[in-house]
């Protein structure tokens, strides 16, 4: 073949210029090189070859689809292409012949007449060419016709026909759809249901729908439908012929009996044809033609009892549904007049037989009135149950009045005169003790009557009848008792009158009544009597004594009678002792008598039995009886005895004033003195040889360690001789004073005709040595009696013997340092070197056994008072007790002590003592054990469903008052339940039931035994009223009313009543914070006549009212309504009777103390308050203040007397030695002050003693200087795209000058109300984050260190946040509080619309399936419609790290996922990333792209 170079064929040059094309499209991703203008020319040979070949090749023609996309939308062409495999030099004609059995497509010249253009017959070829298109014209038309096809196949004469491609066939795209479309239909159910299916266009050919169905409610099942089946939903087949639009089929159901809701299930179309759209569904409803009934009966009940209607539900349901029960007045009315007509709600689950009572309260209203009656109603929520029935209520009478008499004025008096009065009134039969009720019988009811006693009618009274009219429309009548004033002096007497039978009435009780006249001529007798005539002092428990003052009679003068007296006697009043009362004593209204009681002083003073005298003296409202009866006695035994101490004495024979003195002491005072006579008696020394003594006698006037001398002249002779030795006696003294040692003492003269004045002896220096037994050894050491010092030339020497010239007998030195016998020693002056010796001094050792105390008998009590403690000496020792371990002077004697009254342990001291020989002291224990208290229980209730209420409960909220203890599960519906440490109980998902849970005291003390509660908590689903008070479980359980009672306070009204209409503000009528349904309006705790639901203290019988008889402000023994009566001072309790020391202050001590002095800001803390009363006397009107300071948050106080506003705590009263407690909680606040001082205010009797009267505590909350802890944020980064991360860094740096700071606490909350959705949290230091709280907790930080807390978040909306980080608190807390918070603002910004090729430049791998690959877009969006749609994309990319490292490449085809974040299988690390990435998109001309990539993790 010869190839004409300089015209190549087309051919050849289409594919030389396709080949530079490659050329030049690979220049895009490759460097130039030499190689591929080699490659080319390779491939010029090639084609080169092909075009020579053709020369030498057979001519086929062949037939094939060159444009195969061709549709009726946009009229888009189609092709055939008819090519023969070589050129020719001349034009060659091939016939074209269109398949009619084949095709569908109609020829035409526009879519009103055919689907195509015509193709003609015959085509040319023309020479040098090889192909010729065919191009077919398509026509756009609205028929829905499906897609149509065109075959053509051809045949030539001059080339030879390709028979495997003589035929090709195009299809033409139909643009037409039609949509069908499916209503929804509703039918009764076995009525069947019709659907309706609609084409909007006309499809030019058959086709089918499948119908298939899918349940909802309804159950679908096969065409014989049986229960539980519904419908039929075997699929069905719709034919549309062609041209048809619509369509219907029909859907049979169940006609069953079941009360059932509407069901419904879902209709779905199936066309499977491409131009019939079947996406539209239709829902179908069945009907429901059945209905359930309740019902209810009627009920007669008497009146005042409780009708109880059942509402029963007949026929299952499917739903849920509450009864409104409501009720129409007939002749009984509502309104609690004569029944409770308010609104009840029942509640039922749909089973049938289920049932729920009605309880309608009925008024015994005390009326005579007949059966009456009521309808009731019903109204169903759910339109599937019938509520027409009604029940009627019928309430019968019980009724009839009962008669009674009371004496309203129970006295009457002749001068001033005053009627007494009788009341007669009717009350009814069913409360025969409530109140009068009104006469409606339409006329008066006559009361018969019969009178008695001990007046005489018409002389002492005026004349009364027999019977008493009570009118109609009148509950009560009255008859008055006028008394004639007569001149006969008489007891008072009585008029009874007692009720009889009669007519329209019964006798009720009291039937009876009295009224007594008093006459001015009654005269009370005033006498007095010695009711214990012996008293005693003592110095354990005081014995008193008591005189009785006492009247005639009763005191009946309605006012108090005082007598007066005088005392007298040997005693002095508050001296030998004291008197409860010292003038007058008041015997109150209605009383006989009254008590003085004297209590003996015990003093020091030995006085004998004295005597108290009290004589009566006259006065008014009294006379005095016999004399004899005018006075008592009382006798006041001594427990005092005095002694006489006589000293020995010792002088020397040339003493310069020759006289030896004696003193005798009297130990205590004695009244009226002693005398005691004394002699002489010689021993070695001889009266008028060596001394005078002339026998004589000493007076003592009386005086406590008052002090006599006795003066012995010395004879001073010129004799050797011995010391000498006499004694002087002292006789019995007068006055039963006793002698201490027989009453002797040893006159001691020591010669001084030896050659040396002899040593004197120091007589404070003890003889006696104990011992533990009998034959013990002992050491004395005889230099200790004596300290004068040796004259020159002697040395002092102790002997044996009585001669200190019998050297034999001397003792060493070492002998008379360590004596270990019993006996007599010498000790003298020695002058070895001439023999001669001074006097001697005589030292007798006496060796005695030491006492024992046997047994000690501690004693113990649970609470405050007195205890007997006793101990066991050995025979013959005595036992002193004493209240200190160093206490001199002991406060009892004797094997026995009575404490006085104690509200602590207090340990006493005891010693026992026998011959000059003392016990070490031994502790006795007077223990006083605390009595921990459980408080007032209270049952509870709660939910287990938490949406219908409180699901848990903190059962220390049960007790009210109570001491620490701890709670323990007893039994319940469950085996076991879980309490959590700070006994809060979860009952969530629990079985329902009575859970009983036991509350242990753990702060008794012995011998007080901890008590025990038991306390039970009542669960439920909270959903129903199980107790039919008007009140759900779920309002009970906030409430803290009782689910299982209707009536929690028992006072007779019910719950729902009590709590009101406004359930968020339940009634409480005294406004004392308990609601009126937990304070009973029958109920009177402190029993002061007004109900607990009206008082606001329901335990101080003085509030509200102290003028109730029960209340004595002053404690003088006179009720403030008494003293409110006579009108004396009820605040002053030296009014009307003077009682000794009564206007006396007293002293009150407050002490404070909190539990936790180092508390930091925002910890729980306890103040506690203790209010001694140190004082005889009992305090009352006690007002403490304990205002809080600001640094501190009020939280609770352990009693209900301690007003949290103004500070005060009242306490009522406080007896003597008696301390009471107050707890205040707290948390310590922000900002100081971080002192707390309670303070006494008031006080009956005034308090004299202000140095105890206040106490404060502080709190070392203060931060210490230079403790600072600096807080920074940032936000990585600061601006996101929305659905993005931000990496929140929180940092904490200790700038402080101290070392350490521990318990940091910072708070970083992430809200997604604040624009940020929690991730992921990490710290350092051992730091732990709470996402719920919020809370950084940094265990310690020591100087200059710093903890990192990274937080992670995700940004869910557009727009500006801020997130704010600050220092809660530290230890040591601290001072600077202006780097304590930090705050950062992120801006989220919304994905901008990018174009294809764009790489979003953000990732963040964390497996969270939420941006967790490098993405690069494909979708190409019109920026005015939005539409969009996916591009061909082809890239390579390379990634390299920040140091310029390969970490990633690759080159893709349509595949938007770039980069999972790792490399060679690792994750490589967050931060920033180089690319370079070139792209094509639409295969356009590459574009060059590089920027940094943020992988965030």
């Amino acid at each position: 073949m010869v190839v004409d170079l300089e015209h190549p064929p087309a051919l050849l040059l289409g594919m030389i210029k396709n080949a530079m094309k490659i050329r030049e499209y690979n220049s895009l991703f490759n460097t130039i090189s030499n190689s591929a203008f080699k490659k080319f020319l390779f491939v010029f040979g090639f084609l080169c070859l092909g075009v020579f070949s053709q020369s030498v090749s057979a001519q086929i023609v062949s037939l094939n689809v060159l444009d195969s996309d061709a549709g009726e939308l946009g009229g888009n062409q189609g092709s055939f292409r008819v090519s023969l495999s070589t050129t020719r030099n001349v034009d060659t004609e091939i016939e074209v012949l269109v398949d009619q059995t084949v095709s569908t497509a109609i020829a035409g010249t526009s879519a009103a007449n055919g689907d195509r253009s015509v193709i003609s017959s015959t085509i040319v070829i023309p020479a040098n060419e090889s192909s010729f298109i065919i191009y077919v014209d398509v026509f756009d038309d609205i028929l829905v016709e499906g897609d149509e096809i065109i075959k053509l196949d051809i045949d030539s004469a001059d080339v030879t026909i390709d028979f495997n491609n003589r035929s090709a066939i195009l299809v033409i795209t139909d643009n037409d759809i039609a949509t069908l479309s499916i209503a929804d239909v509703t039918e009764i159910e076995g009525q069947g249901l019709i659907f309706t299916i609609d084409s909007d266009k006309q499809v030019q050919y058959p086709y089918t729908v499948d119908v298939i169905f899918q349940d909802i409610s309804a159950t679908g099942g096969a065409p014989s439908l049986v229960e539980p089946e519904d419908y039929n939903n075997d699929t069905q087949t719709i034919s549309f012929p062609s041209g048809e639009t619509t369509m219907q089929f029909n859907v049979p159901t169940l006609n069953d009996s079941s009360v059932e809701n509407d069901e419904t299930f879902i209709v779905n179309l199936n066309a499977a044809h491409t131009n019939v759209d079947s996406d539209d569904t239709a829902i179908g409803t069945i009907e429901n033609d059945d209905v359930g009934n309740i019902t209810i009966e009627d009920v007669t009940e008497t009146e005042g009892d409780k009708l109880r209607f059942r509402v029963v539900n007949n026929v299952d349901v499917p739903n849920d549904f509450t009864v409104s029960v409501n009720f129409v007045d007939v002749s009984a009315t509502g309104g609690d007049v004569d029944y409770e007509s308010d609104e009840q709600v029942l509640s039922f689950s749909g089973a049938a037989g289920q049932g729920r009572n009605v309880d309608v309260d009925t008024e015994d209203d005390n009326l005579i009135e007949g059966v009456e009656t009521f309808t009731v109603t019903l109204e169903s929520s759910d339109p599937l149950v019938d509520d027409s029935d009604t029940a009627t209520g019928f309430i019968e009478d019980d009724d009839t009045y009962v008669a009674s008499i009371q004496s309203t004025t129970a006295t009457a008096n002749e001068n001033p005169l005053s009627n007494g009065v009788f009341t007669v009134g009717l009350r009814s039969s069913s409360n025969p003790s409530g109140p009068f009720i009104t006469n409606n019988t339409g006329a008066p009811i006559a009361v018969n009557y019969n009178r008695t006693g001990s007046a005489t009618s018409g002389s002492d009274f005026n004349v009364l009848g027999t019977s008493v009219s009570i009118p109609n429309g009148q509950s009560s009548a009255v008859i008055m008792v006028t008394p004639i004033n007569d001149d006969v002096v008489e007891n008072n007497e009585t008029v009874i009158l007692t009720l009889g039978t009669g007519t329209n009435y019964t006798v009720g009780t009291p039937n009876s009544a009295t009224v007594t006249i008093i006459s001015e001529d009654v005269e009370y007798v005033a006498q007095v009597t010695a009711s214990d005539a012996t008293a005693a002092e003592s110095t354990g428990a005081v014995s008193t004594g008591e005189f009785t003052i006492s009247l005639s009679e009763t005191n009946v003068t309605g006012s108090p009678i005082i007598v007066g007296f005088s005392l007298g006697g040997s005693a002095l009043n508050n001296t030998d002792y004291t008197s409860s009362f010292t003038s007058a004593v008041s015997i109150p209204n209605g009383q006989i008598e009254t008590k003085i009681v004297i209590t003996p002083t015990d003093d020091q003073i030995q006085e004998g039995t004295e005597t108290v005298i009290l004589t009566l003296s006259a006065g008014t409202g009294y006379v005095l009886g016999a004399a004899s009866t005018r006075t008592a006695t009382v006798q006041i035994n001594d427990n005092d005895q005095a002694t006489l101490t006589i000293s020995n004495a010792s002088l020397n024979e040339d003493d310069p004033d020759a006289e030896m003195e004696f003193d005798v002491v009297l130990d205590l005072a004695v009244v009226g003195g002693t005398i005691v006579t004394y002699s002489f008696i010689n021993d070695t020394a001889i009266n008028g040889t060596d001394y005078t003594g002339t026998n004589g006698s000493l007076t003592f006037t009386g005086t406590a360690n008052e002090t006599r001398t006795i003066t012995v002249p010395v004879i001073n002779d010129a004799i050797l001789e011995n010391t000498e030795t006499f004694t002087i006696q002292l006789g019995l003294p007068t006055n039963n004073v006793q002698r201490v040692n027989g009453g002797k003492a040893t006159g001691t003269i020591q010669d001084d005709d030896n050659c040396v004045a002899a040593p004197i002896l120091d007589a404070s220096v003890s003889n006696i040595y104990c011992v533990e037994a009998a034959g013990d050894d002992f050491s004395a050491n005889l230099f200790d009696f004596t300290s004068s010092a040796a004259p020159a030339g002697t040395v002092l020497t102790w002997s044996r013997v009585s001669n200190p010239l019998n050297t034999n007998s001397h003792l060493t030195v070492a002998e008379a340092q360590d004596v270990s016998l019993p006996a007599s020693y010498y000790g003298f002056f020695y002058d070895a070197a001439n023999d001669c010796a001074s006097g001697t001094i005589e030292v007798q050792i006496v060796r005695n056994v030491l006492p024992q105390l046997v047994a000690i008998n501690d004693n113990e009590r649970c609470g405050p008072g007195t205890l007997l403690l006793s101990v066991e000496p050995s025979d013959g020792a005595s036992v002193n007790w004493y209240d200190s371990l160093e206490a001199v002077t002991p406060i009892a004697t004797g094997e026995t002590y009575t404490t006085p009254s104690l509200n602590a342990t207090a340990t006493y001291y005891v010693e026992a003592t026998e011959n000059e020989c003392i016990t070490d002291r031994q502790p006795v224990i007077a223990r006083i054990g605390s009595q921990a208290s459980t408080g007032t229980a209270q049952n509870g209730s709660i939910c287990n469903v938490a949406v219908n209420g409180l699901a848990s409960i903190d059962l220390d909220t049960r007790l009210n008052g109570a001491d620490p203890g701890v709670w323990v599960f007893v039994s319940g519906p469950e085996s076991s339940v879980d309490l959590s440490s700070t006994n809060v109980v979860d009952f969530e998902g629990l079985t329902s039931g009575a859970y009983i849970f036991r509350f242990t005291t753990t702060n008794s003390t012995a011998p007080c035994l901890n008590p025990t509660v038991d306390v039970t908590i009542n669960v439920s689903d909270c959903e129903t009223d199980d107790d039919n008070d008007g009140l759900l479980g779920g309002q009970e359980v906030v409430l803290g009313t009782d689910s299982n009672d209707p009536d929690t306070d028992g006072d007779g009204i019910e719950d729902g009543v009590e709590v009101g209409d406004d359930i968020d503000n339940p009634l409480d009528e005294d406004g004392d914070g308990i609601i009126d349904a937990l304070d009973s309006n029958t109920a009177d705790a402190d029993n002061d006549g007004v109900n607990d639901q009206q008082d606001p203290a329901n335990n101080n019988p003085c509030i509200p009212n102290r003028f109730n008889g029960s209340c004595d402000t002053d404690g003088d023994g006179i009720s403030d309504l008494d003293e409110q009566t006579n009108g004396s001072d009820p605040d002053d309790p030296c009014d009307p009777v003077a009682t000794p020391n009564c206007d006396d202050p007293i002293d009150l001590e407050v002490l404070k103390s909190v539990d936790n002095v180092d508390a930091l800001v925002g910890d729980t803390i306890i103040f506690k308050i203790l209010v001694t009363n140190l004082s005889d006397r009992t305090a009352r009107a006690i007002v403490v203040g304990d205002l809080l300071e600001l640094g501190f948050d009020f939280v609770s106080a352990d009693s209900a007397d301690y007003n949290e506003i103004s500070g005060n705590w009242n306490i009522a009263e406080l007896n003597p030695g008696l301390s009471l407690e107050l707890s205040i909680t707290v948390i310590v606040a922000e900002q100081g002050p971080y002192t707390n001082t309670a303070t006494l205010l008031e006080s009956i009797p005034s308090d004299n003693n202000p140095a105890n009267d206040e106490a404060t505590v502080s709190l070392n909350t203060e931060a210490p200087e230079g403790v600072d802890l600096r807080i920074e944020k940032e936000a990585r980064p600061d601006k996101v795209l929305i659905g993005d991360e931000v990496e929140f860094v929180i940092r904490v740096t200790n700038i402080s000058e101290s070392d350490v700071v521990t318990d940091i606490v910072v708070n970083d909350l992430i809200l997604i109300e604040n624009g940020f959705e929690f991730v992921s949290a990490e710290s350092d230091f051992n730091g732990t984050y709470d996402e719920a709280t919020g809370e950084w907790n940094i265990p310690t930080l020591s100087k200059d260190e710093t903890a990192t807390l990274r937080i992670r978040a995700r940004v869910p909306g557009v727009g500006t946040y801020t997130n704010t980080a600050n220092i809660v608190r530290s230890n040591p807390r601290d001072s600077n509080a202006l780097n304590n918070e930090a705050t950062v603002e992120v801006e989220v910004i919304p994905k901008s619309i990018a174009d294809p090729g764009f790489l979003f430049n953000q990732f963040s791998p964390n497996g969270n399936n939420q941006n967790e690959v490098l993405r690069i877009n494909r979708t190409l969006t019109d920026s005015e419609t939005g539409a969009q749609v996916e591009v061909n994309l082809q890239y390579k990319i390379k990634i390299y790290d920040r140091y310029g490292n390969l970490v990633y490449e690759t080159e893709k085809v349509n595949d938007s996922d770039v980069w999972d974040g790792t490399y060679n299988g690792k994750e490589v690390p967050k931060g920033t990333y180089f690319y370079i990435m070139n792209y094509s998109v639409n295969n356009q001309p590459a574009i060059l792209d590089k920027g940094w990539i943020q992988l965030i993790r």
